[in-house]
């Protein structure tokens, strides 16, 4: 029975469109840490400044989580599914999921 979870076995890796859009995403997410980091180093108010260093732990978490997946798509053994929410097969998995959850409610 198939539960549209990824195989390991037949997933493949990421393609190189993917991997350019990972890179772009990552370099985003540094450009706005780097703003952010000016932003905290200009604010004086103490409480923008626990909201600014909050935002950049957040970014940090974000940058990290980017690159784990960057790392994990060069090798082979640690395969990755990139989902479309759009794809017809994905929204009857996400349907079925569902309608287990009512059936263990």
């Amino acid at each position: 029975m198939a539960t549209g979870a990824p195989n390991a076995a037949t997933e493949p890796l990421l393609n190189i469109q993917q991997r350019s859009g990972l890179a772009s995403i990552r370099q985003s997410l540094n450009n706005a840490r780097t703003q952010v980091s000016l932003l905290l180093d200009q604010v004086t108010n103490i409480a923008i400044k626990r909201m600014l260093t909050e935002v950049a732990d957040d970014l940090d978490v974000v940058i990290s989580s980017v690159g784990n997946i960057e790392a994990d798509a060069t090798h082979p053994e640690k395969r990755v599914r990139v989902y479309d929410p759009r794809d017809v097969e994905f929204q009857a998995a996400q349907a079925k999921l569902r309608e287990q959850e009512q059936g263990n409610r």
